[in-house]
């Protein structure tokens, strides 16, 4: 995957992962628990950049606030990433 391709991948994914639709969707223990999951979320050993990336889009949507403006999106990527990729 190319960084163009990543990047497109990021903004297309970004605009699927309304927080509208997990308000109308998910019971508020779900997505508490999820909130919290995304806001410990990291890079796993094997996990590839592109697993991390998907784990991350979704579970964004149940913290759109940390991650409402793209720099902060972007620095929460980062800080998720295994040390010797960032």
């Amino acid at each position: 995957m190319t960084k163009e391709d990543f990047v497109a991948d990021w903004h297309k994914e970004k605009e699927v992962s309304s927080p509208s639709k997990v308000d109308s969707t998910f019971p508020p223990n779900m997505k508490e628990a999820m909130e919290s999951d995304f806001m410990r979320i990291a890079q796993h050993l094997n996990e590839t950049i592109t697993e991390y990336k998907e784990q991350f889009m979704r579970l964004s949507r149940f913290a759109s606030y940390v991650v409402q403006y793209e720099s902060h999106r972007a620095r929460k990527f980062r800080e998720g990433l295994r040390f010797k990729i960032r």
